[in-house]
């Protein structure tokens, strides 16, 4: 089953021009998401919209999930 349809997992490089790498699988093959960072007060007053955005990266091999605020 494939989760990231028509996109195949690439290798990233980090701003400090380190190679990106699973820290559970040492795996270097990562499918890129973005997602909201909500908040309780952002969502009762109804500016989730206005919530910072964050950058997901899913490890192609064992699936761990590394947060980035870039």
């Amino acid at each position: 089953m494939k989760i990231f349809k028509g996109r195949d997992p690439k290798r990233y490089t980090l701003p400090n021009e380190q190679q990106l790498r699973c820290p559970v699988c040492q795996g270097e093959t990562f499918h890129r998401a973005f997602k909201k960072l909500n908040t309780s007060g952002a969502e009762l007053v109804g500016l989730a919209w206005a919530n910072k955005d964050a950058t997901c990266m899913i490890c192609a091999g064992c699936r761990h999930i590394l947060w980035f605020d870039f």
